[in-house]
C-alpha cells in the first residue's frame, strides 16, 4: 500500500471537508434568517493543531472547524416611565395619553358593515 503525503483535501480521511460544509451549511442558513442583520460578516474557521512525540517521528493531528454566525436582530419598543405611589413603573403604552371618547353615531360605517 503506497502512503499518501496529508493534504487538507484528505486529513483524517476528507474530515476536513465534510467539518467545512457542515459549517458552511449553518452560515447560509443563518445569511437566510431575516432575524439577523443581512450585512453582518460570517466566518468559518478551520484550526488544525499537531501534536508530536517527544520522538518527533509520528504524532496525532486534530481538526476543528467552527463558524461565528450573525446574531438575532434585537427588538426595540418604546417604554414610557414615571412612578406610581412612589415606585417607579414602565409601560408600552403612554399612561396619559388619553382615550378619546367617541360616540357610535361618531363612527364611520364602511359597506359591509366593517367600521
Amino acid at each position: 500500500m503506497e502512503s499518501e503525503k496529508i493534504t487538507l483535501d484528505n486529513i483524517g480521511n476528507g474530515a476536513a471537508k465534510e467539518l467545512f460544509d457542515h459549517e458552511l451549511e449553518k452560515v447560509l442558513r443563518n445569511i437566510q434568517d431575516p432575524n439577523t442583520r443581512a450585512t453582518e460578516m460570517r466566518r468559518i474557521t478551520i484550526m488544525i493543531s499537531i501534536a508530536p512525540t517527544e520522538e518527533r517521528d509520528s504524532g496525532a493531528i486534530e481538526v476543528k472547524c467552527m463558524s461565528k454566525l450573525a446574531g438575532i436582530k434585537p427588538v426595540v419598543t418604546p417604554v414610557f416611565m414615571g412612578k406610581e405611589h412612589g415606585q417607579m413603573v414602565a409601560y408600552q403604552t403612554n399612561p396619559n395619553q388619553f382615550e378619546l371618547p367617541f360616540k357610535k353615531e361618531q363612527v364611520a360605517v364602511l359597506p359591509g358593515g366593517q367600521q
